[in-house]
């Protein structure tokens, strides 16, 4: 079956979570598909991730400002990147084969996750298409419906779509079937620390 999990909220944790669900999806089998956005700087658990042969990763390699300081044309380019994003997302599900396997090197995996990292952000932006994301959604659902392919349920039964980001639409939370609120109770920023490496990033 296709499930979607959300983390939300203004605490920290969401990016931790993801990461840590896909480490473990990779470790029982699943090919895992890693992607970021909004994120083009330096990230400790990329490092890790590149290292598993199990996940491929999709981000943005350029960094850019914050989006109040953004210019219209790094708004147009960065758009570009994320649909760009989705649709190698799109194309890697369309290569899902008969046998549900997805098709890198043609070995099988226990099943697919895709993991977009602060897809709110752009979601809520306007810094990339909503439809493309829908179509998204609406494939990986589709995977478990069985009109993708005629292996049967069981080999199309375990997709995992796990979403991060502040304040979801309504789309997303209609749609997920886990939803976790990471809720900020302290943090050291409010005391003028900024992030650190390892830590947060």
């Amino acid at each position: 079956m296709t499930m979607i999990q959300l983390y939300t909220g203004d605490g920290k944790g969401k990016t931790t979570a993801a990461v840590g669900q896909a480490v473990r999806a990779a470790g029982s089998g699943y090919r895992v598909i890693f992607c970021q956005f909004m994120k083009g700087g330096e990230s400790g658990e990329l490092a890790i991730l590149k290292e598993l042969p199990q996940v491929e990763i999709y981000r943005c390699e350029r960094e850019f400002p914050f989006f109040n300081a953004m210019t219209d044309r790094d708004k147009e380019e960065i758009t570009e990147i994320h649909n760009e994003i989705i649709r190698n997302i799109i194309r890697r599900l369309d290569g899902l084969n008969n046998t549900g396997n997805i098709s890198t090197n043609g070995s099988g995996a226990a099943g697919l996750m895709v993991v977009l990292d602060e897809i709110t952000y752009p979601l809520n932006w306007g810094l990339i298409d909503v439809s493309l994301f829908k179509d998204l959604v609406g494939k990986m659902k589709a995977l478990y419906n069985g009109r993708s392919g005629d292996s049967g349920e069981e080999s199309l039964s375990r997709i995992e779509l796990v979403l991060t980001g502040r304040e979801p639409d309504r789309f997303i939370l209609e749609n997920a079937d886990y939803i976790t609120e990471m809720k900020k109770l302290r943090h050291p920023f409010d005391r003028g620390i900024q992030a650190r490496k390892g830590i947060e990033y």
